[in-house]
C-alpha cells in the first residue's frame, strides 16, 4: 500500500478524508529479470512507461559511470562516520525507564500551538511527563506532554511515539526536553533542537512532491533498485527524496552521494538504539516516515511514502502532483492508492 500526504488545515486535520484513487494504477516491480529490446532498453507494453524507461536507462549508465569512478573505500569510511553522528538521543528518566528521542518540530497549524517530539518508548508507555522548553533568551516554560503511540507495533517491547508539548502564542522555543512530572531540568538533561516551521505556511502556494523511504537496512546494496527508483520518480514529478541509513552497502552509498551532491537526496543517519524486528517493528519505520513528513511539509505540497519496489503510474497525467491537483481539496489530507 502506498500513501500520499498533503498538508491540511486545522479544521480537518483529525478527520482527513481518505481517497481510493481508482483512476490511478499502482505498479509493483521486482526488477529481477527486466525484459530488454535490441537497443538494451527495458521494454514495456505501455508507451508512456516505455518512454520513461528509456530515460531511466540513459540516466542509469551515467550514474554508474560516476559510481565506478568513485573511491568506494572512501565512501564507506564517510558513511561509517555519518552513522556515528547519531540523531538519536537517550533520555534516562529513572534507573529503570529510558526513552529515545530523534527530532522535534514546532507545529503552528492548530489553534493550540505545540512542539512535537518524535521518538521511541516502551510499548503501552503511559507515564506522566512534562515538557521543558527554552527560547533563545533562556526563558523556560513547562507544559504537560501528550503521548500518542503508533499502534502498529506487532506487540513488540518498543514502539514509535509522538510526544506533544503545548506552547503559548508568541513563544518560540529553540530547545525541548522531557522529564517525569514534577522533575526539573538537570545537568544530565538531554535537549533536542526544535525545528521551526514557516508561520506563514498557509499563505504560501506550495508545489511539488517529496518522497519518503523507510530506513534502508541489512546493508542494503541493490544499487539498480535505488537508482531506477530515484530516476523514475523524478520523471513522475518528485523534487526531493529522504532516505534513512540504518545500514547500506558501498554501491548504494556511492549512488546516494551522487544525488546528494545534486541536492536531490537527503540521507539521514538511523542507527536505531533498539534491535529491529526483535524489540521494535521494521527499524522503527513510523518514526522515520513521520520525521520525513515534518521535514518536507513546509517545502512541498505533497509527500509520498513508498517502498523501493512501489511505483504509482498515473494513466492520463504526466506526473503524480498534476494528477493529485485535479482531485485535491481543502478537506483532503491524505490519499491511499491500492492495486
Amino acid at each position: 500500500m502506498l500513501r500520499i500526504r498533503s498538508r491540511c488545515s486545522r479544521k480537518h486535520i483529525v478527520s482527513c478524508i481518505v481517497l481510493v484513487a481508482l483512476s490511478c494504477r499502482v505498479v509493483f516491480h521486482s526488477w529481477k529479470t527486466p525484459v530488454q529490446n535490441q537497443d538494451g532498453v527495458v521494454d514495456f507494453q505501455d508507451t508512456q512507461e516505455s518512454r520513461m524507461a528509456a530515460v531511466v536507462n540513459r540516466s542509469t549508465k551515467h550514474v554508474f559511470q560516476y559510481t565506478e569512478a568513485a573511491n568506494i573505500e572512501t565512501t564507506r569510511k564517510s558513511e561509517n562516520k555519518k552513522e556515528k553522528e547519531s540523531h538519536w538521543s537517550t533520555l534516562q528518566l529513572s534507573k529503570k525507564t529510558q526513552l529515545y528521542l530523534y527530532s522535534a518540530y514546532q507545529d503552528l497549524r492548530q489553534e493550540m500551538k505545540n512542539v512535537r517530539i518524535l521518538g521511541l518508548a516502551p510499548n503501552k508507555y503511559k507515564e506522566n511527563l512534562q515538557c521543558i522548553l527554552v527560547d533563545d533568551s533562556g526563558t523556560l516554560i513547562y507544559s504537560d506532554a501528550v503521548l500518542k503511540q503508533n499502534k502498529e507495533n506487532w506487540n513488540l517491547p518498543w514502539s514509535s511515539f509522538f510526544f506533544t508539548c503545548p506552547i503559548k502564542d508568541g513563544f518560540k522555543p529553540s530547545l525541548v526536553t522531557l522529564v517525569q512530572a514534577q522533575d526539573k531540568a538537570g545537568n544530565q538533561t538531554v535537549w533536542k533542537k526544535v525545528v521551526s516551521n514557516d508561520e506563514n505556511m498557509k499563505s504560501r502556494n506550495l508545489t511539488g512532491m517529496s518522497v519518503c523511504v523507510k530506513p534502508l537496512h541489512n546493508h542494503h546494496d541493490r544499487a539498480v533498485w535505488v537508482l531506477e527508483f530515484i530516476e523514475f520518480y523524478q520523471l513522475l514529478g518528485a523534487n526531493h527524496f529522504y532516505f534513512y541509513n540504518h545500514t547500506i552497502g558501498p554501491q548504494v552509498a556511492a549512488i546516494l552521494r551522487y544525488y546528494e551532491e545534486k541536492n536531490i537526496v537527503t540521507v539521514l543517519s538511523w542507527d536505531l538504539p533498539v534491535k529491529t524486528k526483535v524489540k521494535i517493528r521494521n527499524e522503527g519505520q513510523f518514526t522515520a516516515l513521520n520525521d520525513c513528513v515534518y521535514r518536507s511539509m513546509w517545502k512541498y505540497k505533497y509527500s509520498a511514502m513508498v517502498d523501493l519496489d512501489e511505483y504509482i503510474i498515473p494513466r492520463k497525467f504526466d506526473g503524480i502532483p498534476s494528477y493529485l491537483d485535479t482531485v485535491s481539496a481543502t478537506n483532503l489530507g491524505s490519499f491511499i492508492f491500492k492495486n
